[in-house]
């Protein structure tokens, strides 16, 4: 989520929609907070910021890349592994 620095979220007229998901740890850019002043921020008409329970950062992606499984990504970064039915949402 880009800082007030970056833009004014409150000038975006065009639909956004944004998905996070609720064990995101990647503090002040895509975790919970951050989605939560997305929304707050964007605040009008077609913004729809969504946020999934029991995923955490990059949920939809089916690769590990660039690590070679997803236990590794894990350890690295913290992100939970690949959950297959949040993929197919």
């Amino acid at each position: 989520v880009p800082g007030a620095d970056a833009c004014d979220l409150s000038a975006i007229t065009i639909p956004v929609q944004a998905h996070f998901g609720d064990k995101d740890n990647l503090a002040g850019f895509s975790d919970p907070e951050a989605a939560k002043k997305l929304s707050e921020a964007l605040g009008g008409e077609n913004q729809n910021v969504l946020t999934y329970e029991g995923v955490g950062h990059a949920f939809m992606n089916t690769t590990p890349d660039p690590y070679p499984d997803f236990e590794a990504r894990e350890k690295t970064q913290g992100f939970p592994v690949l959950d297959e039915k949040a993929v197919a949402l």
